[in-house]
């Protein structure tokens, strides 16, 4: 089952809104999938005018197209259904959007995420389902990137225009399918919370919610550095942090919160919100009672004074599946019986605290999942790199490591493919077995390559220099058919390795370079083996064969010679090892 992820993995923008119902998940998807857009007059005004001038130039009728979800893709033009499965559908379409008359590309779904002619755009959404303690929650997701730089700007622009109506449309209808489903609810609002005993006869409550691609691990330390003056709030700085930006990573002197400490609310008092209850990584409350007649703070438990306004915040944190995070925030305020003041007062900012609230959740989730998609990443990444700098200054030990996984003699032997470099410079062959037959390994390896599956390396340090590779988790179905002639990409602006061999659950043999009888003043020449073979047990032992040959001259040998390329190629290949058997064996399991 594919998601909007794997049809568009590294998107530069990713949008999400989301309803509840009473009704069950698998019924919730049906309606909505069935549904007719243009039951809303509104979005069938809309819809009229976008393909206005069309018709305004066309010699012939041009109709409103059919507008509902499961139409889409039948005229085989424009957005296709990219995969469809229980409560979910995804459906996508690679375009020039900014244009009067659309252009759209032509390719299969199976090519959708691969394809990266320059000078499009691709767009997809999804339309899922998923179950709650109360029925179900309908999620619309969108995710849009662009094949180059200059594509991405147009977009932009033409998206700055369109975005407010693509929202409402979105919200539009999900409230229609809720009302369909018997009304949309907000379980959220009739959850009980943390913080919600501090005010037990509040008059006024305020809950809302967002979910988080991310564990609330990720999500706590962004919680920790509120406050101005700390991290700021992440709503709109120009209005809660006097223009300050709210910070964008995190910051360790900030992570030390205790129950009793003042967030100031403003840049210029020291009155605030104080730390009423802490429970990493679930729970922070924030408050206070104030005196609105004398101007002050008082204790929360203090006694109250005949004009008062009592304010708690709560963060609440719960832990979804597939470590995601649905992130709860309510506000609860009271205040004296007679007190219009205040009451008109509390009304007033429950408006604007929904307006600045929206922004907040918005922009923690941002920053949430960036941590969370990152942090492991680099943590990884900063182990591979002190490897490489400790193998740089050890290459005394290059032959030891030049057959690492198996012994020197099976290193020694000929291998398919030697024939091609018959004398290298320097080599290496690493192994690593497997706890899975060769028939689920396979699979992994013919999807390897910078544009596909990526080689299940340090992706961060990959990234680093511009490789811009996201390795895959799971095994895609459009990247199988890897054949003789094929290109193998390392980077997108190096030169890729030929595809010379495909033996299937047997051997994938790629080369590249100069043979040295076409130059011999100056060359560089490689192959690179992945193997793998079958052992006792349903077990494989996959092998990876690098051989290099160049030329003798000075600048040629530091670029390609041993010293450089052996210590990077040495902790690169063997995580890439590691990385196939990581997805080989949770697969499995």
């Amino acid at each position: 089952m594919a998601t909007l992820h794997d049809f568009i993995p590294q998107a530069r923008l990713r949008e999400h809104d989301e309803v509840c119902t009473p009704a069950a998940p698998a019924h919730a998807f049906e309606v909505a999938v069935h549904y007719d857009l243009a039951r809303s007059p509104l979005v069938h005004a809309l819809f009229w005018l976008r393909t206005l001038p069309e018709r305004l130039w066309a010699a012939e009728h041009v109709p409103v197209p059919d507008l509902h979800i499961d139409a889409i893709g039948r005229d085989g033009q424009g957005f296709m259904v990219l995969d469809k499965s229980p409560g979910r559908l995804v459906v996508g379409a690679i375009g020039r959007f900014w244009e009067t008359d659309i252009t759209f590309a032509q390719v299969e779904p199976a090519q959708f995420a691969a394809f990266n002619e320059p000078g499009w755009g691709k767009v997809a959404w999804q339309l899922s389902t998923e179950a709650t303690a109360e029925g179900s929650r309908i999620c619309f997701d969108v995710g849009v990137a662009a094949t180059d730089d200059a594509a991405w700007h147009k977009f932009v622009r033409y998206f700055s225009l369109i975005g407010p109506f693509s929202r409402f449309i979105r919200r539009q209808e999900l409230q229609l399918i809720a009302r369909d489903l018997g009304g949309a609810r907000d379980p959220d609002a009739q959850r009980t919370l943390p913080g919600d005993e501090l005010i037990p006869t509040a008059k006024r409550s305020l809950t809302d919610a967002i979910t988080i691609d991310a564990p609330p691990e990720a999500v706590w330390p962004w919680l920790m550095q509120l406050g101005c003056g700390r991290g700021g709030w992440y709503s709109y700085d120009w209005l809660d942090n006097a223009g300050i930006p709210s910070a964008r990573t995190i910051r360790p002197d900030l992570q030390t919160l205790r129950v009793g400490d003042v967030l100031a609310a403003t840049p210029t008092s020291p009155d605030g919100f104080t730390v009423l209850a802490l429970d990493a990584p679930q729970t922070l409350v924030l408050g206070g009672l104030f005196d609105t007649a004398g101007d002050r703070s008082l204790p929360m438990d203090a006694a109250k004074p005949e004009h008062f306004r009592q304010v708690s915040w709560a963060f609440a944190l719960e832990r979804l599946e597939n470590d995601r995070t649905r992130l709860y925030v309510r506000v609860r305020a009271d205040y004296g019986p007679n007190d219009l003041s205040t009451r008109l007062q509390v009304r007033g900012l429950a408006l604007v605290h929904h307006f600045m609230e929206s922004a907040q959740l918005k922009h923690l989730k941002a920053r949430a999942e960036q941590t969370a998609a990152t942090r492991s990443d680099l943590v990884e990444a900063a182990f591979g790199a002190a490897e490489i700098v400790y193998d740089l200054a050890t290459p005394f030990q290059r032959h030891a490591r030049c057959h690492w996984g198996l012994s020197e003699e099976e290193a020694g032997r000929a291998y398919p493919g030697d024939a091609l470099i018959p004398k290298p410079r320097w080599q290496w062959t690493h192994a690593l077995d497997i706890d899975a037959p060769v028939a689920d390994v396979w699979p992994w390896i013919v999807q390897l390559g910078q544009q596909k599956g990526g080689f299940y390396s340090y992706q961060a340090l990959e990234n680093l220099v511009g490789c811009e590779i996201r390795n895959a988790d799971r095994i895609h179905a459009e990247w199988q058919d890897t054949k003789p002639g094929d290109a193998l990409r390392l980077h997108p602006k190096m030169p890729p390795l030929e595809v010379r061999e495909v033996a299937p659950e047997k051997h994938l043999l790629v080369s590249a370079g100069v043979p040295p009888e076409r130059d011999a003043q100056r060359f560089v020449a490689v192959s690179w083996l992945f193997q793998v073979v079958s052992l006792p047990g349903d077990r494989t032992r996959l092998i990876s064969r690098y051989r290099c040959d160049c030329s003798g001259d000075l600048g040629t040998r530091i670029a390609y010679g041993p010293y450089i390329m052996e210590a990077i190629g040495f902790v690169m290949d063997r995580r890439m090892l590691i990385g196939v058997a990581e997805r080989v064996e949770r697969a499995s399991r």
